[in-house]
Formats: C-alpha cells, sequence, structure tokens
C-alpha cells in the first residue's frame, strides 16, 4: 500500500464527454439502469453506502448532491457525489478557489463493475458541477488514478500524506462524538 494519495484536477469544458463511449447512456438505460439526482441520502442509501463501501462515504454523501444508479426493483447500483461539505485537510485549498468545485466520493457496486456505470456516473457529477458553474473540479484522495485519467482526463496535481486520510476519519468521528452528532447507523 501506498503511504502517499494524490488530488487529480479535471478540466469542466466541451470536451468533458470526448472520452465518453459512443452510446454509453443509452446503453446504461436499456440494461434496466434508472439514474436520478438528489441532494443527500436517503436513509436505504446511507444504509447501502455503509454496507458497500464503509468508512464516512454515507456521511460524505448526505452533506452534499449525488447521482444514484438503482436497477428497476430500486437496489442500489453505484453513485457519484459532488458539493460534499465535509472539511478534509486535502480539500481546504481547493475549495478557496472560486472556479474549482469538489467531486466525491464515487462508487460501484462490484456486480456493476467494467459495464461504464461508473464511467456514467462520474460524467453526470462533474457536468452537475460545470452546470453549477464550476470551471475545474477537484477528485480529492483518489484511488484508481487510471480511471480518472481514462474518463474525464482527469491530471495528478498533489500529493500528500496517506496518514493525513486516516487521521481525518478518526478526527471527524471524534468530533462528532464531542458534539452528539455521532450516531451508530
Amino acid at each position: 500500500m501506498s503511504l502517499t494519495m494524490i488530488n487529480m484536477l479535471v478540466d469542466l469544458d466541451e470536451r468533458l464527454w470526448s472520452r465518453a463511449r459512443p452510446g454509453l447512456y443509452r446503453e446504461t438505460l436499456d440494461r434496466g439502469v434508472v439514474l436520478h439526482e438528489r441532494q443527500g441520502v436517503t436513509p436505504s442509501q446511507r444504509a447501502w453506502l455503509r454496507g458497500t463501501f464503509g468508512g464516512l462515504w454515507s456521511d460524505e454523501v448526505s452533506t452534499g448532491y449525488a447521482w444514484f444508479a438503482t436497477d428497476w426493483e430500486g437496489r442500489e447500483l453505484g453513485f457519484a457525489a459532488y458539493d460534499c461539505k465535509l472539511d478534509f485537510p486535502w480539500l481546504r485549498r481547493w475549495r478557496a478557489q472560486p472556479d474549482v468545485g469538489i467531486f466525491g466520493p464515487m462508487g460501484v457496486a462490484e456486480s456493476e463493475r467494467k459495464h461504464g456505470l461508473g464511467s456514467l456516473l462520474c460524467l453526470l457529477a462533474l457536468q452537475s458541477l460545470q452546470r453549477q458553474g464550476y470551471a475545474r473540479a477537484l477528485i480529492g484522495a483518489v484511488g484508481p488514478e487510471a480511471f480518472y485519467e481514462r474518463v474525464c482526463g482527469a491530471r495528478r496535481v498533489e500529493e500528500f500524506p496517506r496518514a493525513q486520510v486516516v487521521g481525518a476519519g478518526l478526527q471527524h468521528v471524534l468530533q462528532s462524538v464531542a458534539t452528539g452528532k455521532w450516531r451508530n447507523r
């Protein structure tokens, strides 16, 4: 495991969808995937996020907006969040830049990977940031660097110690306990 994490930056311009596979949107809908955008999360989405991805993602997504993908029966398949408000050290200097929106987190159920759903959700969330008037988006604490390079042309802009990520998670939990906002969901 690497001792560092990275932030990536993507330009939200006319080239945003240029790397997408032609027909990706239609193919996804034809597979029975339902796409919807919302602010915050429902209780069932929170439970799915915790059970599937763990960590702080359910708390983080609840503070912003996200595109969700479900099947026709309402089972969650994936999500891509943006404009989330949890305060992480690796995002602070970017939040201060008025032309930079914050993307993430993002995840897709293992059964849905390699079908283009992650690419589509990523592009939809970035497009939502673009519609809010942002010229660029920061993808923070990136795991799959090659994915974001391929899907949206993101580029590495900084590296920071992985311990900063772990420390921020612990700090969030401790702060939540201290303020009475922690609930074991």
